[in-house]
């Protein structure tokens, strides 16, 4: 068999199982995985980020994310307020209440992700996540920016 085409198969697997484990514990708390994604990345960028390179973090359309934001800002845990760099675009800030559930919700993932790691190296583990990091970021990306869509245009 083919490694790159196991490769995938297996991630893709691996994806669905991932959610899977976590969707009743968010569900828990309110949230879809959809939804905790962006959360996540909302709360990795303190101080705020703005609503065009959420976007792009989390890989979905505009309209989207603005579906996900309208629901979060709706339970009080995000707010979009006016850039003060750009008044055409929107900072998407975490609220106060945000923090706790977070937490909550890392609780649950820390315990489910040490069962699923139980035993795994974590030298190998953290060389996993270099590779995934390096994967996310040649996939990263317009279509036409890819590596294999250029060569197909040359």
């Amino acid at each position: 068999m083919d490694l790159n085409f196991e490769f995938a198969q297996i991630m893709s697997v691996v994806v669905r199982r991932w959610r899977g484990r976590v969707e009743a514990p968010l569900a828990a708390c309110g949230l879809t995985y959809a939804r905790w994604s962006v959360l996540y990345w909302i709360a990795r960028n303190d101080g705020g980020i703005n609503q065009r390179a959420l976007t792009e973090i989390v890989g979905v359309e505009p309209p989207v994310l603005s579906r996900h934001l309208d629901v979060l800002e709706a339970q009080g845990l995000v707010r979009r307020v006016e850039s003060p760099a750009d008044r055409r675009s929107n900072l998407v800030t975490l609220t106060e209440t945000a923090p706790a559930v977070i937490e909550r919700i890392e609780k649950v993932l820390r315990r489910e992700l040490r069962e699923a790691l139980g035993g795994v190296n974590m030298l190998k583990a953290d060389t996993f996540l270099d590779v995934l990091h390096t994967i996310h970021e040649r996939l990263a990306g317009p279509v036409e920016e890819r590596p294999q869509a250029r060569a197909r245009q040359g």
